[in-house]
């Protein structure tokens, strides 16, 4: 008889009790995702790329500028001083109004196409405008032209950080921002000197040779398909039309209705031609940002001296140069350089703010830490032990 079968002794029921996952103590996932198209350039092409973008950013600038000292010149050969304000409201009201329409279009034809469309519209009408024989061809000249300055402007806030390289993604706020600032400064001056010592049209006819630059540097650096992982094209159909109508809509008919009002010698402020096109826009305003702007962020329109941008200070740049030339009688030069302090003006108040509000944070950080010292455990510890010395 072969040996006794012995069953396996049970395991006991172990005491221990299994910890319930809770769905609020996992980690929640990360909401980061890729940008939608990446690349894989070399340094070298990235950087000659750059060239080509930047300095279709740098005109689209200062092209909003560069008109302010020569509006007096213009008005004057053109034989209209009343409405040569919309030369430069033309073209800034289109840059605002379709920067948002043009990335739009660049999710559906492709980056380089947009980009490219923008640089055609942005050449042809700038010669156009420099041939202009009266103030409403110039206007609607520099309104198409504006058109193609907004997407130069917001394709390269696309287009940068989507082909730069990962160890050079630190460097694109620097080079934005030092464009930006160059083309804001030197606007007023280089159309003073042009308007000076040439013709006003240069100021326009000037972009030529630099947009045939720009788009030969930018297709010569542009990745080959190997180089680049597009993103999935939009159709038309997801394009938003009702959008974009409205904030054009709304930057136009409100800017509209005050221009209108300040190139009237009659009194318009109880009229209709001043009254709708104001209560159209804030509808409009309301119908486009309804839902979309959080309470922090309505600091944007607070109006305070530190916001103050260098698109938004177009106005004063242009009220200020014609004032200059009509009251004091002085050159397109002076006019310039007196426009150039006054935004120096405008940048160093910013800085002083920003120098105010650093300080204030590092007294704040100062006075946290010598509060989280004094209820340290190693503090309170101390404490203690002094009391029980003393008893």
């Amino acid at each position: 008889m072969g040996p006794p079968f012995f069953k396996k002794p049970e395991k006991a029921p172990s005491t221990e009790t299994t910890p319930i996952k809770c769905p609020f103590d996992e980690e929640p996932k990360s909401s980061y995702q890729e940008p939608p198209s990446t690349c894989q350039v070399s340094p070298a092409r990235f950087w000659v790329l750059s060239v080509g973008l930047c300095l279709g950013l740098f005109l689209s600038i200062i092209d909003s500028s560069i008109v302010a000292t020569a509006l007096y010149t213009i008005g004057t050969e053109l034989g209209d001083l009343r409405t040569v304000n919309w030369i430069a409201l033309a073209y800034t009201l289109a840059y605002l109004g379709f920067a948002v329409a043009f990335a739009h279009v660049s999710d559906v034809i492709g980056r380089r196409d947009a980009f490219l469309l923008a640089y055609v519209l942005f050449f042809a009408f700038s010669m156009a405008s420099g041939f202009a024989q009266s103030i409403p061809q110039l206007i609607a000249f520099r309104t198409i032209q504006g058109i193609g300055g907004s997407g130069l402007y917001s394709l390269n806030m696309i287009i940068l950080p989507e082909i730069c390289p990962q160890d050079y993604l630190k460097f694109i706020g620097s080079l934005i921002g030092m464009v930006i600032a160059a083309s804001g400064v030197l606007g007023p001056v280089l159309g003073g000197l042009l308007t000076q010592y040439t013709r006003w049209r240069w100021i326009f006819w000037i972009n030529g040779p630099i947009c045939v630059l720009s788009m030969a540097i930018f297709l010569f650096g542009w990745p080959t398909k190997g180089q680049r992982n597009p993103a999935k094209r939009l159709q038309w159909k997801n394009f938003d039309f009702l959008g974009t109508i409205l904030i054009i809509a709304a930057s136009v008919l409100v800017v509209f209705a005050f221009q209108n009002a300040g190139t009237t010698y009659s009194n318009i402020f109880n009229k209709s031609a001043f009254i709708a096109p104001i209560i159209i826009g804030l509808l409009c305003w309301a119908e486009a940002l309804g839902g979309q702007v959080s309470p922090e962020d309505m600091g944007v329109f607070s109006g305070r001296l530190e916001d103050v941008d260098p698109e938004k200070q177009l106005a004063v740049i242009a009220a200020y140069s014609a004032a200059f030339q009509t009251g004091m009688r002085i050159s397109t030069i002076i006019a310039g350089i007196a426009v150039l302090f006054s935004v120096l003006g405008f940048r160093q108040t910013r800085l002083d703010m920003n120098e105010q509000r650093a300080k204030l944070f590092r007294e704040e950080e100062s006075r946290r830490a010598k509060g989280d010292a004094l209820i340290s455990p190693k503090n309170s510890t101390t404490k203690k032990q002094d009391e029980g010395k003393q008893r």
